[in-house]
């Protein structure tokens, strides 16, 4: 049986297709009643809660009779990362799904530990293939999938063809709890060198010229409190046009398809703007992780690190790509067959892997 663990809601939408894709071939299969899949699971599936004793994490895999482990980290939330240690010293084989270009070996040690191997390593691209090997992951457990979480996107722009782009233009602005996952400043060696506060005042301060032009949609991050949010627009929105939209009604993906433009810092829904082909900018002041910055090399993104250089950016960004209806990218049709890739590595490895049999 495929035991699926999970935290964030980037880290269990991956493993989502997955699962479904385990249903379409009647594979026995578990989902871990914990994080974010408590939210988005279906009624019928079974859900073991976690045992609350951490230490029994090996006898409880092998009263389940998990066989392998399929698993997805997050930032601070370690409970899979601490489910998949427990089940390589078992004899389990896991692996481990990344679902955003960040962090590709510290999510494997941010539970203080040395970092994890698992069996495989399910990367999204090239790109993160390279940047995975430069941070010292093994090339012989780095596969490239697909993400999963994707696989929809292009389905979802067939069903939305979207036309050239009128004033007033509607940007929508994607939130992350930057502040809340690396800290405000650099007393935190993980410090972005900004906070979700900084960028939207100072893109609040930029747009002012264009406040009879645009309309802005903020979105909040599943993890981040909406008031928060709204106390930062109302603060900085001078003249500007908007709403803070509403987690529980608001999808993101959604979002996205509706708008004209879509501006951030390095959340995946600017990623899928991107293969979309609408018009995307990302706005990182003082980044000091460099891996972050992903953004930066996808042809087409508007990107700045510098504070001084964002109005003229946003001048640029707002005259050239607007004016055209957007064309998808040939990189939207890659990651339609994630789920699947990722389900038959995992079949590959449970027949090379004699699963230890536990006596009552």
């Amino acid at each position: 049986m495929i035991l699926f663990a999970g935290g964030d809601v980037g880290g269990c939408r991956a493993l989502l297709p997955v699962i479904h894709a385990c249903e379409e071939r009647n594979l026995p299969f578990a989902v871990l009643a914990h994080g974010h899949m408590l939210k988005e699971s279906a009624p019928d599936w079974p859900m073991p809660a976690p045992p609350s004793d951490k230490d029994s994490l090996e006898d409880w895999l092998g009263s389940r009779g998990v066989t392998l482990i399929l698993f997805a980290s997050s930032v601070h939330d370690t409970l899979s990362l601490t489910l998949a240690r427990a089940g390589q010293r078992a004899g389990l084989p896991v692996i481990h799904v990344l679902d955003n270009w960040s962090s590709y070996r510290n999510r494997l040690e941010n539970d203080g530990l040395p970092p994890f191997m698992p069996d495989h390593y399910a990367l999204m691209d090239e790109m993160a293939l390279k940047v995975a090997m430069e941070e010292g992951l093994p090339e012989e457990i780095l596969v490239v999938t697909g993400q999963p979480a994707l696989a929809g996107l292009a389905d979802s722009a067939a069903r939305h063809p979207v036309p050239a782009p009128k004033k007033p233009f509607s940007l929508l602005f994607v939130s992350e709890p930057a502040e809340a996952d690396q800290g405000r400043d650099s007393s935190n060696p993980a410090f972005r060198g900004y906070t979700e506060k900084d960028v939207l005042g100072l893109l609040c301060a930029a747009l002012q010229p264009w406040t009879e032009n645009l309309f802005l949609h903020l979105l909040p991050h599943p993890r981040e409190e909406r008031s928060g949010l709204v106390d930062i627009w109302e603060k900085n929105r001078g003249g500007l046009k908007g709403r803070v939209l509403d987690q529980a009604t608001a999808h993101g993906r959604e979002e996205v398809l509706k708008a004209d433009g879509i501006m951030g810092m390095t959340s995946i829904l600017l990623y899928e703007a991107w293969l979309l082909g609408k018009p995307v900018l990302s706005f990182q002041p003082d980044l000091r992780q460099k891996s972050l910055a992903q953004l930066a090399s996808r042809p087409g993104v508007f990107f700045t690190d510098k504070k001084e250089e964002l109005p003229r950016l946003l001048s640029l960004w707002l005259d050239t790509p607007f004016h055209k209806p957007p064309l998808p990218r040939d990189d939207l049709t890659r990651h339609s067959q994630a789920a699947s890739r990722i389900l038959d590595l995992a079949m590959t490895c449970l027949k090379k892997t004699q699963v230890p049999t536990r006596t009552p």
